[in-house]
């Protein structure tokens, strides 16, 4: 959405007469501004679904080597080794901490809820922001601690919380 940045009622604008104080914004190239956001879901999002659940294969095909390699060097009937690896050995635990675990981060990702991420283009560089409905539970899924003082009003008069920012200025590129 193009917008144009009010510098007295520090507000966005559709037109380059301020709606919120009627001023004329002076200097329209500084004070034009592209906005736009994003809502994503992290259990919707196949890439995170995706690259949790290939960690946690990687994660047991190496505890599986590291077992199978394991009983190679230490046991004394070799065949112990091929044996750990079949349906009578240590491969059903292994699919079943699989399977737990994968239901494990699947929860986690449902925890954590939608959040909101807000690009800006302006003179002085990029901007995003990302924005969540604040909850114990849900930071507590996200590894982030609860503050209450970084909780503030949304738009729309619902609570929300930053929970990450970054710039990117012109001038470093």
């Amino acid at each position: 959405m193009h917008v144009y940045y009010c510098r007295k009622c520090k507000q966005d604008s559709v037109s380059p007469v301020c709606e919120h104080c009627g001023v004329q914004i002076t200097s329209v190239n500084q004070n034009e501004r592209f906005r736009w956001k994003s809502v994503r879901v992290p259990l919707g999002d196949s890439a995170t679904v995706g690259s949790v659940l290939r960690a946690l294969v990687i994660t047991l095909l190496l505890l599986s080597v590291f077992l199978f390699v394991g009983e190679m060097l230490f046991a004394h009937d070799k065949r112990m080794a091929i044996r750990l690896m079949t349906m009578d050995g240590a491969l059903p635990w292994l699919l079943a901490m699989l399977c737990i675990a994968m239901g494990i981060a699947l929860l986690v990702l449902g925890l954590q809820g939608p959040e909101e991420i807000h690009f800006v283009l302006d003179a002085r560089g990029a901007h995003r922001q990302t924005w969540i409905v604040p909850g114990r539970l849900k930071c507590i899924a996200r590894c982030i601690p609860y503050d209450e003082t970084r909780i503030v009003p949304g738009p729309d008069g619902d609570d929300r919380m930053m929970i990450g920012e970054s710039h990117l200025v012109w001038t470093d590129v």
